[in-house]
């Protein structure tokens, strides 16, 4: 037996709108991807520069330096209040 439905087109996925309009959902998955680079970014340049200066390695160059690539994953990355410059 058969549904008819084609599990494979865009238009059967619940994540594609069915009018090709922007997903309501656009503006927090922006957001999220905004604060998983600010994550990645260590408090900036300057502040990467100055654990170097002091001669420590950011926490994540510490992780890297004692597990495999694929056998560490961040959880909570995105825990806690966004705090952004300039706005």
């Amino acid at each position: 037996m058969t549904s008819g439905v084609d599990s494979g087109s865009p238009a059967s996925d619940p994540a594609v709108p069915a009018s090709g309009a922007a997903a309501p959902w656009e503006a927090e998955l922006a957001e999220l991807a905004l604060r998983r680079a600010a994550a990645h970014a260590l408090g900036g340049e300057a502040a990467v520069a100055k654990h170097h200066q002091q001669g420590r390695l950011t926490i994540r160059e510490r992780i890297d330096g004692v597990v495999d690539a694929a056998s560490f994953r961040e959880v909570g990355q995105l825990t806690g209040a966004g705090r952004y410059e300039n706005g």
